[in-house]
Order: structure tokens, then sequence, then C-alpha cells
């Protein structure tokens, strides 16, 4: 991880621990994770959009209106606008997608919840990324929230992120695996 991101991280953090807490109090955790989470797809579509809160040559008064524009319009919780207005007055808005990603993150955590990556060579279909859910779910206990993404490289197989450790069942893998232990077992 670079530093630049390891200081975004901690920074993101320190603001979504203050709207967690009042959001908490509020009892607004899922309107306010849904808000985010709604703020983040916008973000990810809009290029326009990104560059404008990303310029140094647009005022924080201007992107402020503009995303206060966007949550009016999005229906948003007043305290998610009081948040973004808070977040534009201290020309931090290049984060929100990281507070965004927190937010939800500390709210898994909260409802006991386990967030996992599902990475295969290939789409995994709902009755397959279901019988994985299951299985995790057995294991863990915990209700499991289940991301996928694919990567050919992979070449078959999954695997499994769950927080910083990967569980690697994948071909690839396999393959891997194979090549080191001939290795190792040709240099003894």
């Amino acid at each position: 991880m670079s530093n630049s991101s390891f200081d975004a991280q901690i920074l993101s953090r320190r603001y979504v621990v203050a709207l967690f807490s009042l959001a908490e109090n509020a009892q607004s955790l899922e309107v306010v994770a849904a808000n985010l989470a709604g703020l983040k797809k916008i973000l990810a579509e809009n290029i326009a959009l990104r560059q404008i809160l990303h310029s140094p040559i647009v005022s924080r008064a201007k992107k402020a209106a503009i995303m206060g524009e966007i949550l009016d319009q999005a229906k948003a919780a007043d305290l998610t606008k009081q948040f973004v207005a808070r977040v534009a007055a201290n020309n931090r808005l290049e984060f929100l997608t990281n507070m965004a990603d927190e937010f939800a993150s500390m709210l898994i955590k909260k409802n006991g919840e386990l967030s996992v990556e599902i990475i295969s060579a290939a789409a995994l279909g709902l009755k397959q990324v279901n019988s994985i859910k299951a299985a995790l779910e057995k294991s863990s206990g915990k209700k499991i929230i289940a991301k996928t993404s694919q990567n050919p490289q992979i070449l078959g197989g999954i695997m499994i992120k769950v927080g910083s450790r990967l569980l690697d069942y994948s071909v690839a893998g396999k393959i891997q695996r194979l090549g080191d232990s001939l290795k190792a077992t040709l240099t003894n």
C-alpha cells in the first residue's frame, strides 16, 4: 500500500468514525449507508463530476453546491447532506469513495457480518455464489456479504478474499504450489 493511499485511508476513517457515531445515535445507519453507496455509484459513473471535485480551480463553495444539489435530487438524509457539506468545506471530496467504503465496512462489522470477495476466472452463476456463501456462513458463523469479480489469469477455480487473507483454490494457485514443491524437491 502506498503512503498516500494509507494517508487517505486514515483520513477517511477519521471522518467516517464521526459520521458513524452520529448516524448510530440518530438510528439512521442503514439510510446513511445507502446514501453513501448511491453517491459512490454516481461518482464512479460520472467522470466529469470526479474531475470537477478533484480540480483545484473549482472553489470549495462551488463543489459543495454541486454535491448539495446531487444529494437533494437523490433525496439523501439530512445527516448525509451535512456530512458531505463538511467534507466539501474541508476540501476532502476526493476521499468520498474511500469514506463510503469505510462506512460500509464499519456497518458490516457492527452487524456481525463478514465481507468477502469471490474471484473466479469466469462469471459465477447465482446458484454458485449462494453455495459458496452458504459454505462460508457455515464455517464462520457469520452472515456473508459477497462481492464477485473475474480474473481470467487464475485459469479456473476460485479465490476468496476475507479482509487481508486470501484463500486460493484457483488452478493457477495449484500450479504455482506444485511448481514450488517440485523446485524444493529437486534442490534437496
